[in-house]
């Protein structure tokens, strides 16, 4: 068998069936289906290291303090790294839930494998949408970025000079623990730290350039999908492990109070703090919903789950920062699709709708950008039509109708 024929039987085997989802959150869970995010079943939330690693290198890691890793980042990259994930094309995008105490459940969006800067605004885009839905308004987005490492030893290089020039403005406790809990003391709110803290150096002063072109992509999405944001830069978490970029969604009340929905990150070399031998970037988030229902959830696998009728292709970055918006139409008008956000070759993207197999190619570059259009192709006739992006939904709607998706 050659290398491509391998490629689309992965591609074939990683379609196949499809785990169906019964309970209070399937409303949130079938708009991340839409955005691509396919349901995993519950995660067991562990610090434990991934079972494939070798025994040196377990033993290694045994006393390694992961006291403050993200444990649910941890315990996805876990199952990647046991499943043999990094086999199957990539990005690996999933959903799962987490119940949480007091009749809450987190819903956690991930993507794995891809440093693309499209993978942070679809977790964002899909969880706004998700908030939208349950009822949440005047959502604001806050995101910061650390960057990569680099950057990130930079900034925490200067931070260190910064606070022991100031070491006698920290409290004794906080001044023995200085090391260990830099980036606590720098997020920490609280009256005693706010003086020191307004003049400390800021993460995003010491991005590397390729840090800032991927941050600044980041907001270029959020512009084009008019979601309103702020940059927070004292937004850095706690992990010692360099989150590259952070960002949470809060909604704004009518008295100006703030009350955090969800909150994400990206971590880039998580994977290898853990003992794996290839770095697997991984970007989620995860959304706080209050359960209207005491009803369990539950979880049925159909082996036989139908298939999109239609994949979408994008050519240039100006096309996928508009290709956000194209799939909310297409969610809107409940027409499930395929698509690789994260693939930029068009090549790679037609070959994979060939082995999906699907009959039918949407396709918008940057001429369709600037005419506001979108291409509907027929695979097998080669026919195509150009369809105004403004009629997208009523050319769906059409399509409905006539069984032809």
């Amino acid at each position: 068998m050659n290398e491509e024929e391998t490629q689309d039987q992965q591609i074939q085997n990683r379609t196949k069936g499809a785990f169906i989802y019964k309970g209070p959150l399937k409303s949130a869970i079938e708009t991340a289906r839409y955005y691509g995010f396919k349901l995993s079943p519950p995660l067991t939330i562990t610090k434990r290291l991934p079972t494939t690693l070798t025994k040196a290198k377990r033993e290694f890691l045994k006393e390694k303090d992961f006291s403050d890793f993200p444990k649910d980042y941890m315990s996805s990259l876990k199952k990647y790294i046991d499943d043999e994930m990094h086999k199957i094309p990539q990005p690996i995008m999933v959903c799962h839930v987490i119940d949480r105490p007091n009749n809450w459940s987190e819903l956690r969006l991930e993507i794995m494998g891809t440093e693309k800067s499209v993978a942070e605004a679809t977790i964002i885009k899909t969880a706004s949408i998700i908030l939208r839905d349950l009822g949440h308004r005047n959502i604001l987005i806050k995101l910061n970025s650390i960057g990569d490492k680099e950057s990130g030893n930079n900034f925490l290089k200067e931070l260190m000079n910064y606070y022991r020039e100031h070491i006698n403005n920290l409290p004794p406790t906080i001044q023995q623990r200085l090391k260990k809990d830099i980036l606590k003391i720098y997020a920490n709110k609280s009256e005693k730290y706010k003086e020191i803290n307004e003049n400390a150096p800021k993460p995003i002063s010491f991005l590397s350039e390729e840090s800032r072109k991927h941050f600044k992509q980041i907001i270029e999405f959020l512009e084009n999908m008019e979601i309103d944001y702020e940059i927070n830069e004292d937004l850095v978490g706690a992990s010692p492990c360099f989150p590259k970029n952070l960002y949470e969604i809060l909604e704004k009340n009518k008295d100006g109070k703030e009350k955090i929905l969800a909150k994400g990150e990206r971590y880039n070399y998580l994977a290898q703090n853990i003992g794996f031998n290839k770095k697997v970037p991984i970007v989620g988030i995860g959304i706080n919903i209050k359960r209207k229902e005491k009803k369990k959830d539950s979880y049925v696998f159909k082996s036989t789950a139908s298939s999109p009728k239609i994949y979408f292709i994008h050519l240039g970055f100006d096309a996928k920062k508009e290709s956000l918006n194209i799939l909310e139409t297409f969610r809107k008008s409940k027409v499930p699709i395929y698509q690789s956000l994260c693939n930029d070759s068009f090549t790679h993207q037609l070959k994979n709708a060939e082995s999906y197999h699907v009959p039918y190619t949407m396709i918008i570059g940057q001429k369709e950008v600037l005419e506001k259009t979108i291409i509907f192709r027929d695979m097998k006739t080669r026919y195509q039509e150009n369809i105004e992006l403004s009629n997208l939904e009523t050319f769906l709607n059409r399509l409905k109708r006539k069984n032809v998706i």
